[in-house]
């Protein structure tokens, strides 16, 4: 039996504030606030979400929807 998934589109909570040299971002939860925000790099994990890559202005992120970009907030 062949069930058919829906296409999930990517979600992510974590919101990029910004890149500091040596591939860390500062990451926050919250888009309209930045109270909570914490320094990763790729390969930590932080509100269950995981930190694929650091790019130039933007995140690789995984999370349960699956994996996809979350661009540096302007």
């Amino acid at each position: 039996e062949d069930v058919k998934q829906p296409l999930s589109v990517f979600q992510s909570k974590l919101v990029l504030w910004g890149l500091i040299h040596n591939g860390y971002a500062v990451v926050g939860d919250d888009p309209g606030s930045n109270q909570n925000t914490w320094i990763v790099k790729a390969g930590d994990t932080v509100a269950g979400e995981k930190i694929v890559s650091v790019g130039v202005r933007y995140i690789i992120v995984q999370n349960q929807s699956g994996e996809g970009k979350v661009e540096m907030r302007e």
